[in-house]
């Protein structure tokens, strides 16, 4: 009798890092939609979106804030811009916009996750 096959194991990192990205992804997003049915202006959305993944980025690592950065560009550029709700971009401004928010949101995510870890070799523990 043969023993029986089995499915071949998955990486506990890989696991790890694809519950990060479903995380950040979950993150970035809701931070898009967030401001969907209150209508708020574009650049309010555009500080908010970069400030949620820095804040995604300290408290769940350089692979959640990267993703969230991502995340919330791409629902920016698909509920935020003209046509709204559409996989395209009418505006060139509105083009420049989104890869500014993709950019500072990746920007901000890397130097949150820096600071942290930064604070974390120190041993910095007295909050200012």
């Amino acid at each position: 009798m043969r023993p029986a096959e089995s499915a071949p194991a998955i990486e506990p990192s890989v696991m790890k890092l694809t519950g990060r990205a479903l995380v950040g992804a979950a993150i970035g997003t809701a931070a898009a939609w967030v401001f969907v049915p209150a209508e708020t202006a574009q650049a309010v959305i555009a500080v908010a979106l970069p400030i949620a993944a820095a804040i995604a980025s300290w408290y769940g690592g350089r692979e959640v804030g990267a993703v969230a950065a991502v995340s919330g560009a791409i629902w920016f550029g698909y509920a935020h811009t003209e046509p709204h709700f559409h996989w395209e971009i009418y505006e060139r401004a509105d083009v420049i916009l989104t890869l500014a928010v993709l950019v500072v949101g990746v920007l901000a995510s890397e130097l949150a996750h820096a600071r942290k870890s930064l604070r974390s070799r120190r041993g910095d523990t007295v909050e200012r």
